[in-house]
């Protein structure tokens, strides 16, 4: 979105122009820094995305919807009869402004419709899970005639359908979603922390594991828990460096591990939250468990390896 007033449009306004990719790179580097930095801004940025990823299954769900029998007829009985002759160029441009009205409040109606129902996805979707389930209803083709193996409509040939039984075929009602619970909201923000942590190597570090005395006391005091660095080295990886995080507003460390071959593996932890659990979701694995006061995630790019690792994570705490 090129203006020069965009920094001071609403937030709303500039992480919806950055979910669909129409900022400059100066402005979507300002606001992926805002997003990992700051929880209300990443709760609005996981909302928008989520609406639109949902319009956008929904639009094409539609487009796959089979043609009704009585649009097919409609159309055959409108190719039957011969279009009208109208005489004058004049009246041509009467009737054509005749639905100008018509089609503006038709064109507002789906903007008003698509934006409520982004929206309500948005706000009721389960972290780390699957959208809520749609009741679709069936195209209104008729049966047909017992005992006939195909039906015709115009050129087209198809395996006729059988007679709906009697009450056996209602349409069931859609399962309910399951409530969302502090533990799905914590595990969706540490995998959203750490698909932006993991991918920068420069500035996630804030102690670097040179200093490691020094990063252990500074993470202790701004968390209040006490801990030893977990030793992953027998998977292969090694302490990179940590810094103070917060994740659902609670103030939360963070230590980072790579291997070899540049993968990324993360320990997050923080007190009296009592949280447990694992998700999948961003491209990373995260298993959390409690241990007394702490609890403590472990973000990894399986949740195999997650779990390999949680017996000296847990041992650390």
């Amino acid at each position: 979105m090129i203006m020069e007033n965009f920094k001071e449009l609403p937030l709303e306004v500039r992480l919806s122009a950055f979910v669909d990719g129409e900022v400059e790179a100066e402005d979507a580097r300002e606001l992926e820094a805002l997003i990992a930095s700051d929880a209300e801004a990443r709760g609005i940025y996981e909302q928008l995305k989520a609406g639109s990823e949902f319009g956008n299954q929904a639009f094409e769900g539609m487009l796959k919807e089979p043609v009704p029998l009585g649009l097919v007829r409609s159309i055959k009985a409108a190719d039957a009869k011969p279009a009208p002759v109208r005489q004058g160029a004049n009246g041509n441009v009467v009737s054509f402004m005749r639905f100008v009205p018509q089609a503006i409040a038709a064109s507002v109606m789906l903007l008003f419709a698509g934006g409520y129902a982004g929206y309500y996805v948005a706000e009721n979707r389960v972290p780390g899970g699957t959208m809520p389930e749609l009741v679709s209803e069936t195209s209104d083709f008729e049966a047909a005639p017992e005992g006939a193996k195909t039906r015709s409509i115009g050129n087209l040939t198809f395996d006729a359908l059988p007679a709906p039984a009697a009450e056996e075929s209602a349409v069931q009602p859609a399962s309910a979603t399951r409530e969302i619970g502090k533990a799905d909201v914590t595990l969706a923000e540490v995998s959203s922390a750490h698909k932006v942590y993991a991918a920068d190597t420069v500035h996630a570090d804030e102690v670097s594991a040179v200093r490691q005395d020094e990063l252990v006391g500074y993470l202790e005091a701004v968390t209040g828990v006490k801990f030893k660095v977990p030793d992953l080295s027998a998977e292969g990886f090694t302490l990179r460096g940590g810094k103070f995080v917060e994740i659902v507003g609670q103030p939360s460390g963070a230590l980072f591990y790579e291997n070899a071959g540049g993968k990324s593996a993360a320990v997050y932890f923080m007190k009296n939250e009592n949280i447990s659990g694992s998700t999948e979701r961003d491209g990373f694995a995260v298993v959390g468990g409690q241990k007394e006061q702490t609890s403590y995630f472990i973000a990894a790019e399986d949740s195999a390896l997650a779990n390999r690792l949680q017996d000296t994570v847990r041992a650390a705490f």
